[in-house]
């Protein structure tokens, strides 16, 4: 039987809350990145082929990363890099982004390094200022089978692993995916992992957890209770087993192109001490949840009806503060 084609991916389609999510929300978060770092940052990402994040911050970045899994939306994106950022160092990687991730660091990469930064001790070096994770589709893709699940969650974990990258420097990562679940063995599956993660937890972590695992609301609402939940375990777990420390930000829904329901996550990390390395997993549980105002008005974003339980008000401002002031006021 002939191997099955890869369906060709439609031309993205921003949307105006998808705009105002990468100008009010991602610019600052990786205008922080460069304050800290003091210097140029180093970018990897799904930009597609009108690359609209980095005409938002190509001005901050040193050197470019972009993948892209569909070959004739490939050969645009290496196009428009060219000519439109052509005097901006960058790679072009054509492939599926779990694979690029999980195969790239260190000395034997059977593909094209998408790290530019060497080490004599332990090769290529993951050294990425700002990793930005504008998926395709679902949070975990059962289209495409249990081996691309597997994939998906590896690959998240994978870009914690201290023995590929420069663990000890600050950096951000930043998810979108639909809210919405492929079917009914998407659901189960994230409601059998959070219940299992309860059985394990304390009491304030499961009231939590069942707050996630709550039928109320929308389909929208409770797909993007259960992808929250399952995404701050993995990264929990994750940043903990690397000695790093991570401070989410507030979970945004917004609609994007042709009206899809999204979820935008993220979290900045930064160096820890061995000892220091564990993350509780309360505080990205009780990441508040935002949308994007229907009427697109400032203060941009408002808080959900529904929270995680336990949040309180310094908690929240503090999550906000990457924010203009007279925002977070308006917001909270």
């Amino acid at each position: 039987m002939a191997p099955m084609r890869r369906r060709r991916r439609p031309g993205f389609q921003s949307s105006q809350a998808k705009d105002l999510v990468r100008e009010k929300y991602d610019l600052p978060l990786v205008e922080a990145v460069a304050r800290r770092k003091n210097s140029p940052i180093r970018y990897f990402g799904l930009p597609g082929v009108q690359a609209l994040d980095l005409r938002s911050w190509g001005h901050l970045c040193e050197y470019v990363a972009a993948v892209e899994v569909f070959p004739d939306q490939f050969q645009q994106l290496k196009h428009q890099l060219r000519t439109q950022f052509g005097t901006l160092e960058h790679r072009a990687h054509l492939g599926d982004v779990d694979e690029v991730i999980l195969r790239n660091g260190g000395r034997n990469s059977q593909w094209t390094f998408v790290s530019t930064t060497f080490r004599e001790d332990v090769g290529f070096i993951w050294d990425f200022d700002v990793v930005y994770l504008d998926y395709y589709g679902k949070f975990l893709p059962y289209n495409r089978g249990g081996t691309g699940v597997q994939k998906r969650a590896r690959a998240l974990r994978h870009l914690f692993a201290s023995d590929r990258q420069n663990a000890w420097q600050p950096w951000l990562l930043v998810l979108t995916v639909e809210s919405r679940l492929f079917g009914p063995q998407d659901r189960s599956q994230m409601r059998q992992f959070l219940t299992v993660s309860k059985e394990q937890a304390d009491e304030e972590t499961g009231t939590i957890i069942d707050y996630l695992l709550s039928e109320a609301g929308t389909a929208t609402e409770q797909a993007a209770r259960l992808v929250h939940g399952t995404l701050s375990y993995i990264i929990a777990v994750a940043a903990s087993n690397s000695d790093v420390s991570i401070s989410p930000r507030p979970t945004v829904l917004y609609r994007g192109g042709s009206n899809t329901p999204m979820l935008h996550f993220a979290y900045e990390m930064s160096p820890s001490s061995l000892l220091s390395g564990y993350n509780s997993i309360l505080p990205l549980l009780r990441s508040p949840f935002l949308s994007v105002r229907d009427d697109h008005a400032e203060p941009w974003f408002q808080l959900l009806p529904s929270q995680p339980p336990g949040q309180t008000e310094s908690a929240l401002r503090a999550t906000l503060d990457f924010l203009d002031e007279r925002q977070i006021n308006q917001i909270v």
